[in-house]
């Protein structure tokens, strides 16, 4: 059975592209972070996202119309993938927007999509913004990041680690995440033991890694993406601290890892 999300993705798609008549294929467009801190993860996303096109295009497509995925590298730049999605609309003529990585970066994309009434099918973010409140032409295909965050605080709690830090990104996606992480400290009854944020462009370690030294908490929920964790991990093991890391699912991939 197909689960009703990806039925109401495929419909937004299907409705589209039937409204521009018997085209010989079904353009939809992508921008990410092919380049940048966030490159591992997006390639990956992208390779499975195409193994599955091809396999719907060697079944005959959808309607007898094949789907071809035009991707442009935004270098993980919000403003670079506005200037991107507003290319894919006005030039390439998409159907519709997918696949795309980033919380600030899908804000800088919702305008247009009212604007030009294109939907953006399954971001790759589960910020809040994209789900409250609803807007008619987002169509999310995952849970949220705050979910995600109240849960690991929960879990944490529960297998009896109380000294929790968090270290986060000083950007829309690191105070989403954040937000979902306090939910899950008050409801375990418990204070973060330190809290530190990075800047999203040029990253400084050395200011979070001292709070987290000073703090000696037993875990740390380190929001950020990419190369930014990776790098702030490496700097957390180089100054002695030896707290369990936990980030979150737009980290999950092996490029990551």
């Amino acid at each position: 059975m197909i689960h009703p999300r990806r039925l109401r993705a495929i419909a937004a798609i299907w409705l589209v592209s039937a409204s521009l008549g018997a085209a010989a294929q079904i353009v939809i467009g992508q921008t990410a972070g092919f380049t940048g801190p966030v490159a591992a993860g997006v390639k990956e996303t992208t390779a499975g996202a195409k193994l599955y096109l091809d396999a719907v295009n060697a079944d005959g497509g959808v309607g007898g119309q094949r789907i071809e995925l035009v991707s442009l590298d935004d270098g993980f730049d919000p403003k670079k993938a506005g200037e991107n999605a507003k290319v894919l609309i006005t030039e390439r003529k998409v159907v519709s927007l997918f696949l795309t990585r980033g919380t600030p970066h899908a804000q800088a994309i919702m305008p247009l999509l009212t604007q030009y009434g294109v939907p953006l099918v399954g971001p790759s973010t589960g910020a809040m913004v994209l789900h409250q409140p609803v807007h008619p032409w987002v169509f999310n295909v995952r849970a949220t990041y705050q979910r995600e965050a109240e849960r690991a605080v929960a879990h944490l709690a529960t297998i009896g680690i109380t000294r929790i830090g968090v270290i986060h990104v000083d950007d829309s996606f690191g105070a989403d995440l954040l937000e979902g992480a306090s939910r899950g400290f008050a409801a375990a009854k418990l204070q973060p033991s330190f809290v530190a944020k990075f800047d999203r462009a040029k990253p400084d370690f050395a200011p979070v890694v001292a709070a987290a030294a000073k703090a000696e908490p037993q875990a740390i929920l380190y929001i950020g993406s990419g190369n930014a964790v990776a790098d702030g991990v490496a700097a957390l093991r180089t100054r002695g601290v030896t707290a369990q890391v936990v980030t979150f699912s737009n980290n999950a991939s092996g490029g990551f890892i």
